[in-house]
């Protein structure tokens, strides 16, 4: 269960109360039957065969930011002018990245669909690298009802070192480091049941779209 908290005597946080049960359910065959689970070609009776769509998904395009080739990928044409569709890669160490949900131009990243390959469209693989943090405030004065929780929001500013990379090379071709310094806490905070206090690092996504627009351009 999770809850979105707002504060009591804290002007800059307004009043919001949610509670969200999410239930996971999956689905599958137990049976002996000659389908078969995952993508690819599965035999059906009668010698038939189903061709399953072989998928793409964001975290295949994790290795570029390691400067290492993404297989399946576009590859990149700089020469040719408009969009290159970018997947974003986010975390605190490049070994272990997944997928960042920045506010970039929407035209730039990609939705996944069930009925296409819409991932491997992308020629451009965004990395995101938090390194250093400082903390700046330490938020109170969210409640639910009215009640103050006792819940604490951690805020910190935060430099990332942000690069852009060929998906089909893994090659670098740019990277800086962006500070987004943090100054007022945040208005909506989720916290799960029983989480008392969290950590909110600030992020600056003008900066890191200005930085990636002439390699997502052209």
């Amino acid at each position: 269960m999770q809850q979105t908290l707002t504060p009591h005597r804290n002007t800059r946080l307004l009043a919001l109360v949610a509670a969200t049960a999410i239930a996971l359910a999956g689905c599958g065959s137990d049976g002996d039957g000659g389908g078969g689970g995952g993508s690819g070609t599965a035999g059906g009776g009668g010698g038939g065969e189903t061709t399953q769509l072989v998928q793409m998904f964001a975290s295949d395009f994790e290795p570029a930011c390691r400067n290492n080739p993404v297989e399946g990928a576009t590859p990149y044409t700089p020469a040719t002018p408009g969009i290159h569709k970018v997947v974003t890669q986010q975390g605190t160490d490049a070994d272990e990245l997944n997928e960042g949900f920045l506010d970039l131009p929407s035209e730039w990243t990609i939705l996944f669909d069930a009925a296409t390959d819409q991932y491997a469209t992308a020629e451009l693989v965004l990395c995101v690298i938090r390194s250093t943090t400082t903390l700046v405030e330490e938020c109170t004065g969210y409640q639910t009802d009215g009640v103050d929780t006792g819940n604490v929001v951690n805020l910190y500013s935060a430099d990332y070192a942000v690069s852009v990379h060929e998906a089909t090379t893994g090659k670098e071709l740019g990277a800086t480091t962006i500070t987004a310094t943090a100054t007022e806490c945040p208005t909506y905070v989720t916290f799960t049941d029983g989480e008392k206090e969290t950590d909110w690092y600030q992020t600056d996504d003008g900066a890191i779209t200005d930085f990636a627009r002439p390699f997502v351009e052209t």
